[in-house]
């Protein structure tokens, strides 16, 4: 069980699709909680078994219900945040790091990210995003792991 703690900004580092992302949000949205992924929200919530309470969104550039642009970085962190503010109690999980970089550039993602996390301690709300960091340079990686500091998971690979 990770048992997160408000006021922190997680970084989880792994391979595959989120699978250690999801499975830790899960474990803390014993009364619901945000996610915003690549993932198609039904699918998630069926695989993950989640409740109403779980509110889940879907990052893809067409239009709808429960579906949030990847390159409108403006309101897609306004939404985080507005959600963080009023829940800080329940977690927020932010896939697809890569997915919103290909959409806008790094330094436009971590900007977004830096403002997020400043919400995040002020407001003491807990925050989660996936990274995987063979799909960004060294440089890029460091940035986020000092931005996330002592609060990273990363994913155990077998040879």
């Amino acid at each position: 069980m990770s048992d997160l703690e408000n006021g922190h900004f997680y970084l989880v580092e792994e391979r595959l699709r989120g699978e250690k992302g999801y499975g830790i949000f899960t474990e803390n949205a014993r009364e619901g909680g945000l996610v915003i992924s690549r993932c198609p929200p039904d699918e998630l919530r069926k695989k993950y078994n989640w409740d109403n309470d779980v509110e889940s969104h879907w990052l893809t550039e067409n239009v709808g219900i429960g579906m949030k642009d990847p390159g409108d970085t403006g309101k897609l962190k306004q939404f985080i945040v507005s959600y963080i503010k009023e829940n800080p109690e329940k977690p927020v999980l932010l896939g697809g790091i890569e997915y919103l970089t290909m959409q806008n550039d790094f330094p436009t993602i971590l900007k977004m990210i830096y403002g997020i996390n400043e919400v995040v301690t002020l407001e003491k709300g807990i925050f989660i995003t996936t990274l995987s960091p063979e799909c960004f340079s060294d440089r890029e990686v460091a940035l986020m792991r000092r931005e996330f500091g002592r609060d990273i998971f990363r994913e155990e690979v077998s040879e």
